[in-house]
């Protein structure tokens, strides 16, 4: 037996002492056998699989990174085979779907970068989609904005990019699903801090991070939306010399035209009290016949 395959399987032999023994001695036993097996074993390894640093931006380092991925398959699928516990199975076969998902990634990545290297036009070439659809909220230093893209984080990192200024954010996502993807946002409500903004790709989407000047709390995310928002106001506008209760009748009215039952309700309750008061003299509230 090889010194690789003893190591496999004192692995394998010190889970199954943890997995089927629950005495306190026995389990820092095996704890104690485990951490030495695998040492072992990664020593082993070491000298069969030495490591390489690698960049993830090179054709040649995306293949030795799928290389070692593969190799760790290899080896899970040993340690599989020798194993015979339920649990070490389960935990064995975890791992196994991660690497797996992972080599996926990374042989997308490697033909996208293919492709780029054969035509370096081939980004320019494809049409670009503009992004309209997004969430945002913000914590007391930034302002996030979230968007979904599916499959963004299976291409290059460099293709996902994000241009700052004080007002505004461009996001540029090229050769996604062979389409490029734009989103820009112009006068933002606040200045932010182009510095120390950026962005994170996660699975599926882009998280566009921008970091307030101020902890001061935005009601919208654009001046364009804040304008809307106010807009949408009731506004009381009485006319000169006129009495100003009329401009609060008129809101008052404009309420109960526009509210719900429960608003409604209220405002009705209210004008009813305001009656009794008037009727009992308690209250100086003119007639307003509104209702």
């Amino acid at each position: 037996m090889s010194e690789r395959s003893q190591c496999s399987n004192e692995v394998v032999h010190s889970l199954v002492i943890i997995l089927t023994n629950e005495t306190p001695i026995a389990l820092d036993g095996a704890f104690s056998l485990l951490q030495r097996s695998i040492g072992n074993f990664a020593v082993n390894l070491s000298k069969t699989h030495p490591y390489k640093p690698y960049r993830i931006n090179d054709e040649m380092d995306l293949s030795e990174q799928i290389n070692q991925l593969e190799t760790d398959l290899l080896e899970i699928g040993s340690l599989l085979e020798k194993s015979e516990r339920t649990r070490v199975q389960d935990v064995l076969k975890l791992e196994q779907k991660k690497i797996e998902k992972e080599i996926s990634v990374k042989r997308h990545q490697k033909e996208q970068l293919a492709k780029r290297e054969a035509d370096p036009t081939s980004a320019s070439k494809a049409y670009t989609v503009k992004i309209n659809n997004y969430g945002w909220d913000q914590s007391e230093n930034f302002v996030k904005i979230y968007i979904t893209l599916n499959g963004v984080h299976k291409i290059a990192p460099e293709n996902v990019k994000v241009t700052f200024t004080e007002r505004s954010f461009v996001l540029l996502v090229n050769d996604l699903d062979g389409k490029n993807h734009q989103m820009t946002i112009n006068n933002l409500l606040n200045p932010v801090n182009v510095q120390d903004s950026s962005k994170k790709i996660k699975t599926d989407m882009v998280l566009v991070m921008c970091k307030k000047k101020t902890t001061k709390k935005w009601e919208c995310l654009t001046q364009v939306q804040k304008q809307i928002k106010e807009k949408d106001k009731p506004s009381v506008n009485p006319e000169e010399n006129a009495d100003p209760s009329d401009g609060l009748m008129s809101m008052l009215k404009k309420m109960y035209s526009d509210g719900d039952d429960e608003m409604k309700r209220t405002i009705n309750k209210a004008w009813s009290e305001s009656q009794d008061k008037k009727a009992k003299g308690d209250g100086d509230i003119n007639n307003m016949g509104m209702f």
